[in-house]
């Protein structure tokens, strides 16, 4: 018996011997020529070995037979649980679909030199813009860049791009490069007339109620920005050893909002090779995205930026926030050996 055959048995031993009347079984056992009578009395009498542990050894087509032997004895749950292809299918995480081409729409706004001087010019900030339209171009992404946008333009510009037809393309991306704040405890973006537009409102564009042909669909929001002014010392190493149907859509879900610092701390900039968090970003989209789900990757992006020390020895590390988010994000599914499960909405029938 193969490995993975050995392990469906295992895995599901005990909910065997729960549910099963093996007595009620003995004569499919034999009539599959799984086990004689003679190693059936053996097995129940001697009770060295359970059947299940001998089961193991009865060759390569054991677990074929008895499938079969437990469908003849009218245990077709049990038979179907152990299938491997049911197996498989238990185990193969949901996936949204990603298989339109483009794979969507990606809107970027590079928000760079600031009125009046105000706010300090955001040198690097091309370098990210330009290395993020690439990355996302060749991942198969339709990409509209914009740069220099006021909090009015910024609005216009996103809700504009909210307006798409959305139900050719499997999802939408939008990546925000500025200067930005917390106020009020809300998370703020600036746009180059020093006024800031709440995090949560370009959200709402998005969501449910306001975009439905993105219903269902991956959001994917990325914030390259400031969110306050602390900024992280790290810390020394310390050597010390029933699923109810739902009747409602929510107003907000399938978002996945990736912001380049924590909540209230700074976010550093190389003023040649750009941010911190657009350079780890591109590097590992560009080398992982054919295989990888996006979360994965980010958790990669993190490793990498916790190298990193600044000038002044600060670190820094990224914040996602989920609002019902029910599956991996996969950017390239075709490259996949084993196809994920697509995530099916609760209104398809």
């Amino acid at each position: 018996m193969d490995h993975r055959s050995r392990n469906i048995i295992l895995r599901n031993k005990a909910n065997l011997e729960l549910k099963i009347d093996l007595e009620q079984l003995k004569p499919h056992l034999v009539k599959h020529k799984i086990f004689s009578r003679a190693m059936l009395k053996d097995i129940f009498e001697t009770r060295e070995c359970d059947l299940y542990t001998e089961l193991l050894t009865r060759g390569p087509d054991a677990l074929g037979k008895f499938l079969r032997a437990l469908n003849d004895a009218e245990y077709h749950e049990e038979a179907k649980i152990l299938s491997p292809s049911e197996t498989l299918r238990l185990q193969t995480r949901m996936c949204y679909k990603m298989i339109s081409k483009p794979l969507g729409y990606c809107k970027i706004i590079n928000n760079v030199k600031f009125d009046f001087n105000i706010m300090e010019e955001r040198f690097g900030s091309d370098m990210d813009a330009s290395e993020l339209s690439r990355v996302f171009y060749e991942i198969g992404y339709e990409v509209f860049t914009e740069h220099n946008l006021t909090d009015y333009q910024m609005r216009e510009s996103l809700e504009k791009f909210a307006a798409n037809d959305w139900t050719k393309v499997d999802s939408c991306i939008i990546i925000i490069l500025s200067h930005g704040d917390t106020s009020d405890n809300q998370d703020m973006i600036y746009g180059v007339n020093n006024i800031g537009i709440s995090k949560m409102d370009i959200y709402e564009m998005f969501d449910n109620r306001h975009c439905k042909q993105l219903q269902d669909k991956p959001k994917i929001f990325i914030f390259q920005a400031c969110r306050g002014v602390r900024e992280d010392n790290g810390v020394k190493e310390s050597t010390d050893a029933t699923v109810v149907r739902p009747v409602k859509r929510p107003f907000m879900s399938d978002m996945l909002v990736v912001h380049s610092a924590l909540p209230n701390h700074v976010s550093y900039r190389d003023f040649e090779k750009g941010t911190w968090f657009c350079q780890d970003l591109v590097q590992v989209l560009s080398s992982d995205y054919l295989n990888d789900p996006l979360e994965t990757m980010l958790q990669r992006v993190d490793r990498k930026m916790g190298i990193r020390l600044s000038a002044r020895n600060m670190k820094q590390v990224t914040h996602i926030d989920k609002y019902g988010l029910k599956a991996d994000i996969y950017f390239c599914l075709n490259n996949l050996t084993e196809l994920p499960e697509f995530y099916i909405p609760f209104n398809s029938s």
